[in-house]
């Protein structure tokens, strides 16, 4: 079927100072759209509009026609005539792709489905012309995959040799079966406790190594690891001197957590691993065992990168790499400079929009950056970016030569490098280089190489030969290993040295087992007035059970105010996103201290040497740390913190300690649910009914009662709005911002139709016949804890030896219907209310 824009191609065109609203079909107003001075940002499309979905990914195919699909729904083919645009349906059982690309002649198409999905299954597919009729028409299937959802398969690919083929997979997805890796692929949680799960139920049950990249040079038969311990990054890209980036997502519901990390650009070299781990466990940057990213961005969510190469775009313009915020509406600039083996980077914003739900974006053949919005069924629209200054756009010529130390960095990589030479690299200066030998090292067997372990003086070679070989998990090496660090003085270390050597000691436990001597004078002092040392060798003393670390860190938690490492997005642009904006404007109002928290969850664990003195100051710290604003999680995470040190205590205390910690602070309702009943009649509320109830007839409505309603209705026992409520669903403060009237209506009358991996529950089928649907609390080896209300804590255990399977459930927590009480100008007092945000930006 075609669909023909014949009427009008809307443009907006925007300098960096000044904007401009136009009028929207969808919702009622066009995005505020700010584009550097001499851009134009033109929506050339909306598939919402001609019932075409929401579309999520984007490619094109030799003859320079644009190809996406529905998050949910059909691939389409776009051809741009002039003012025109044309979409073709592909009308093929395949579709729900969160990655495209267009190679010899054939579409490679990476699908996420979802459980009941009409079209083929999670995995990557080729589809051809068979007959050369120029219609796609055969769909062959290259390998099956296990992942689904927002976290599931993402963007596939060309590598820069033309031949292969380059794979990411968000942290559900699991490695391609009978794939092999680069890395290592023994992946463990390596921390000295357990992580606190995220008391909200996400990811809980995932394991390493998390996301993962990987390549393919068979056009997609069988698949190499090239890459892991990603959270959810979504696209992947090229530069010139093909070197692979990627942007990958934070946890926003750890914002005020020690273990927060936020949106980040990595440089992918083979073998990366880059530290995700679910709740507490994620790995800070100054790990050994994983690599840093180029540039922390901020929160966010990622989506689409592209590199600007082709562009007709002024010369500064084409070499940056170009990559997408959903949450914030914003395309960032990121400019690289050489940093050894490595980048580093420089951002800023190119482009921005409110709302501005961006997806994914390319630079077409025809010069110009085409991206496209929408995702989770919202409003979706086509847009492209062109330059009509009167700067040059000539090409630039990129330079394609790798630097010395990128150069060595590679060679470490590649089959038979002699072992002297890997053991050279153990001791560069540069970080990449060194991380690079050490993973060319444990493709050798440690017997090979103990015996210069054994002769070896310089500590960056001790410290990664050491990592190299607890990734053996051969408990035979730990007493060598730690008579080797023996001869290691902490204090002739700088702090990242330091920092390297309280790592290897907590690697060389938690994979082959507790020291069976006393290591403490092996160690570095503490406190060591570095914020992340402190937090390192607090822990590393508590599983040594070290009584005298009790005062030392109960002062530092008493001292410490907010030093969170990462920055929080700036006031002016939090108004961008409804889901990030009313967290962190509550936490710039009252940050919590979170190096206090990574010293609390240290001692939660100690053992011995408290007295009753030492034990009030610690529960009493947890009445502040409670009364402070973070993410989601933030309240429950401290709560599990103040649970774990309740346990250490005597029976007989803890009632006394459990009330100075703040026990009472946590049955305080967020919300006035006192308020009056909907007063009817109700009516089946349908679409079509609902929107010519609501649209064009909200303005000037009854506010307050509108918030009445949303209250009886229980909808702020799982919604928060203005910083109340509860936290269940997602946070609806800005919601009118980025939802049409139909989007709104569409989620309260059908709210299974689009369910958020971060807000769906799990089907859990059992053994004994039953099953079970809500969300995972928490998890031990034998139970899982699973809330099944949705408006509450009705928690329930299920004993682990009865889960026969556990899968995300196609049906919401959010019951249908409940708008159902409702006559017709209460809905739209509810609306009203919900939109405000609307009105509220202009």
């Amino acid at each position: 079927m075609k669909f023909l824009n014949i009427t009008l191609v809307f443009c907006i065109i925007y300098c960096s100072c000044s904007t401009k609203e136009t009028g929207n079909p969808a919702n009622g107003d066009y995005p505020i759209i700010t584009v550097p001075e001499g851009f134009e940002a033109t929506m050339l499309y909306s598939p919402t509009e001609h019932g075409q979905g929401s579309w999520v990914s984007l490619t094109y195919d030799d003859n320079g026609r644009l190809i996406t699909s529905d998050q949910y729904g059909r691939l389409y083919r776009i051809t741009l005539e002039g003012a025109g645009v044309t979409v073709d349906s592909i009308n093929l059982n395949i579709g729900s792709a969160q990655g495209l690309l267009w190679k010899d002649g054939g579409l490679f198409v990476s699908v996420n489905a979802r459980p009941n999905d009409t079209f083929n299954g999670s995995g990557v597919y080729r589809i051809t012309d068979s007959d050369g009729d120029d219609e796609l028409d055969d769909v062959k299937q290259l390998i099956s995959l296990e992942g689904e959802g927002e976290h599931g398969p993402h963007a596939i690919i060309e590598g820069p040799d033309g031949k292969s083929l380059y794979l990411i997979a968000g942290n559900h997805t699991l490695v391609p079966e009978n794939s092999t890796s680069i890395l290592n692929a023994n992946w463990k949680e390596d921390r000295l406790y357990p992580a606190i799960l995220d008391p909200r139920g996400h990811a809980n049950n995932i394991k390493p190594p998390g996301g993962w990249i990987a390549r393919s040079d068979d056009d997609g038969q069988s698949w190499n690891v090239i890459a892991s311990g990603f959270r959810n990054a979504y696209d992947i890209a090229f530069n010139v001197e093909g070197e692979l980036f990627t942007y990958d997502s934070d946890m926003e519901w750890d914002l005020g957590s020690p273990w927060y990390r936020p949106t980040r650009v990595c440089h992918v070299i083979p073998g990366a691993e880059f530290g995700w781990r679910t709740g507490s466990g994620k790995w800070p940057a100054y790990y050994p065992d994983n690599l840093p990213p180029v540039i922390d961005i901020g929160q966010g969510s990622p989506t689409g990168i592209t590199f600007g190469y082709g562009a007709k775009f002024p010369a500064e313009y084409q070499s940056s790499l170009y990559i997408s915020d959903w949450s914030f509406g914003t395309i960032y600039k990121v400019d690289l400079s050489e940093n050894g083996a490595s980048y580093s980077a420089k951002k800023s914003e190119f482009l921005s929009g409110t709302p501005l739900a961006i997806t994914d974006l390319v630079i077409a053949p025809d010069g110009n950056m085409y991206f496209t919005t929408g995702g989770r069924r919202g409003t979706s629209y086509l847009y492209r970016v062109r330059y009509t200054g009167n700067a040059a756009t000539d090409p630039v010529q990129m330079a394609s030569a790798n630097s010395s130390a990128r150069t060595a960095m590679h060679a470490l990589m590649e089959p038979a490098v002699p072992l002297d030479e890997i053991w050279n690299g153990l001791s560069s200066d540069d970080r990449f280089i060194r991380y690079s030998a050490r993973v060319a090292l444990e493709k050798h067997p440690a017997d090979s190489w103990l015996s210069k372990l054994e002769a070896e003086s310089q500590p960056s070679i001790i410290f990664e030969a050491a990592i190299a070989a607890a990734h053996s998990n051969d408990v035979r090496l730990k007493n060598p290993l730690l008579s080797k660090l023996k001869s290691v003085d902490p204090e002739k270390l700088d702090l990242q040295s330091k920092l390297a050597l309280v790592r290897v000691y907590a690697l060389i436990f938690s994979r082959l087992g507790a020291p069976d001597n006393d290591i403490r004078s092996n160690l570095p002092a503490y406190p060591g007035g570095n914020a992340a040392l402190d937090r390192e060798m607090s822990e590393m003393l508590v599983y040594l059970d070290h009584a005298e670390v009790i005062e030392p860190t109960l002062t530092l938690m008493e001292q410490a105010e907010a030093t969170i490492e990462a920055d929080l997005t700036p006031v002016d642009v939090l108004e961008r996103s409804e889901q990030y904006g009313p967290t962190i404007k509550a936490m710039h109002e009252n940050r919590p201290a979170e190096q206090g928290i990574a010293l609390a969850r240290a001692l939660s664990h100690q053992e011995s040497g408290w007295t009753p003195e030492l034990r009030e100051r610690y529960f009493r710290w947890f009445y502040r740390a409670l009364q402070k604003s973070g993410g989601w999680s933030y309240i429950g995470f401290v709560e599990r913190i103040r649970l774990e040190a309740l346990d250490q205590v005597p029976a007989d205390e803890r009632k006394q300690l459990a009330e100075i910690s703040g026990e009472a602070l946590l049955n305080q309702p967020s919300y006035d649910s006192n308020v009056p009943p909907p007063s009817g009649p109700g009516k089946n509320w349908q679409i079509s009914m609902a929107l010519e109830a609501v649209n064009g007839q909200l303005e000037g409505k009854d506010l307050k009662r509108g918030e009445e309603l949303y209250k009886a209705l229980l909808c702020a026992s799982c919604h928060s709005m203005d910083g109340l409520g509860g936290n269940v669903g997602p946070d609806l403060t800005q919601a009118g911002t980025r939802f049409s009237n139909y989007d709104l209506l569409m989620a309260m009358i059908s709210p299974s139709m689009s369910i958020s991996d971060q807000y769906a529950a799990t089907l859990f089928a059992l053994r004994d016949g039953n099953t079970v649907v809500g969300r995972t609390t928490r998890t031990t080896d034998d139970t899982a804890y699973v809330n099944v209300n949705p408006f509450g804590n009705d928690e329930i255990s299920i004993a682990a030896d009865n889960i026969e399977s556990q899968v995300p459930s196609p049906v919401s927590l959010m019951p249908g219907g409940l708008i159902n009480s409702l006559n017709d100008e209460e809905l739209r007092q509810l609306m009203a209310y919900l939109s405000k945000s609307r009105n509220d930006s202009k």
